[in-house]
């Protein structure tokens, strides 16, 4: 009988660590989703910085070298 009742103990002990396990899982996956605007949000600052970047990039290898009298007369001379 005592080794009935330790087997009933153990998978009611699994039983109970996989529930909370599922719990768990499903508080995470609930605030992922509550919160997809902010994580939406997050993404297109991101996508924006380094196009942003990018572009800058490609600006400022994009231009021609000029002296400092051309520099300073803005192109004129």
């Amino acid at each position: 009988m005592q080794t009935a009742a330790k087997t009933v103990a153990a998978g009611r002990q699994a039983v109970v660590t996989t529930s909370e396990q599922v719990a768990a899982t499903a508080k995470t996956a609930w605030t992922v989703v509550a919160q997809r605007k902010l994580v939406a949000a997050g993404v297109c600052a991101g996508l924006t910085a380094v196009t942003a970047a990018s572009y800058a990039m490609g600006r400022r290898a994009g231009r021609h070298t000029h002296g400092p009298l051309t520099r300073l007369t803005g192109g004129r001379i």
